[in-house]
């Protein structure tokens, strides 16, 4: 049976337009109600059970705690407040995935125990790779981390570089990339469309990253999440690698998603450099959280690929493929 998810706010637009984004995006696992005056709430718990009330803080009275409501969330203006009456308080203008992850989490905590440790409520484990340094083997290690685990699992790849010369170490040309499977999404046929923008490593599935610098704009954090949220529902993967990089979604944002966050590291003095200014600044926006999930590599470098034999190869054969097996293992 759905869980009964509640809607009230005084700003009526507001709460209408997320009850409709919400039934979008959850109604396979919420019955989504909006509710336009407290009479109706209190009609409607007289009734029902109503599993996940969210309800704004302004609108709150304390006989609503007395109703027939097994959980109460509070929308507020103020980001920094996150409990309101010993109940949990969401930030109302906070991207509209990340309220659905924030409620997705208040859901699984009323499944019956058997249910919270399942894969289903887990999903994907997502599995960042990002650093401040440059050229210091990022992508080559999540094309060999890529294909190492879908020996075993079901993994994608996908590269949010600009300028990530894929084309080239492939030595192929795609149709679409991940600018095609973004607006798929936002036009909410994606599903019809995903296998048109998915590409194959051997094993190892990947949507090619974004060609111009221009369809960039389309890579924003909500469709990006989206996106990864429609490949878990649709495609069941195991495992998602997001090649992070500065440009596109916030990057706090796509590090902040991810279970596992992987750090290429040099030893170089401007690159120590770079990797203190860049955990610095997570430090000052609050994302300590980010800095405890990183771990930092120092990999193999290839120096001088061979002609006769294709990149990708050489990277999962040599030093680096060794590399990648002794770290999943």
């Amino acid at each position: 049976m759905k869980k009964v998810l509640g809607v009230y706010d005084i700003d009526q637009s507001y709460a209408e337009k997320l009850t409709n984004y919400l039934n979008r995006k959850e109604k396979a696992v919420f019955h989504m109600i909006h509710f336009t005056t407290m009479k109706a709430i209190e009609d409607y718990a007289k009734e029902h059970l109503i599993h996940i009330l969210l309800i704004s803080q302004e609108a709150m009275r304390p006989e609503v705690k007395f109703w027939n409501i097994q959980k109460i969330l509070y929308l507020t203006e103020m980001k920094e407040i996150t409990e309101i009456d010993q109940c949990k308080a969401i930030y109302k203008y906070q991207s509209a995935e990340y309220m659905v992850r924030e409620l997705m989490d208040c859901y699984e905590a009323l499944l019956p125990p058997e249910y919270k440790n399942s894969k289903m409520s887990e999903g994907a484990l997502k599995i960042g790779v990002y650093s401040p340094i440059r050229r210091c083997m990022k992508t080559s290690f999540c094309l060999v981390l890529g294909m190492i685990l879908a020996e075993s699992q079901k993994v994608i790849y996908l590269n949010l570089e600009e300028m990530s010369g894929l084309e080239q170490i492939l030595n192929r040309s795609f149709d679409a990339d991940l600018s095609d499977a973004l607006f798929y999404y936002s036009e909410d046929c994606f599903e019809k469309y995903m296998d048109s923008v998915i590409s194959k490593i051997g094993k190892l599935d990947f949507i090619p990253p974004v060609r111009y610098i221009a369809d960039k704009e389309a890579v924003n954090m909500d469709n990006f999440v989206g996106l990864i949220q429609e490949l878990e529902k649709e495609k069941h993967y195991d495992v998602i690698i997001i090649d992070v990089a500065d440009g596109g979604p916030s990057l706090n944002g796509v590090l902040k998603i991810c279970k596992k966050i992987y750090m290429p590291i040099c030893n170089d003095w401007i690159s120590k450099s770079k990797i203190e200014e860049f955990e610095r600044v997570m430090e000052i926006i609050g994302e300590q959280d980010i800095l405890k999930r990183i771990e930092k590599l120092e990999i193999p470098q290839l120096d001088n690929p061979k002609s006769d034999q294709s990149y990708e190869e050489q990277l999962l054969w040599g030093e680096l493929g060794d590399y990648v097996r002794n770290l999943t293992r």
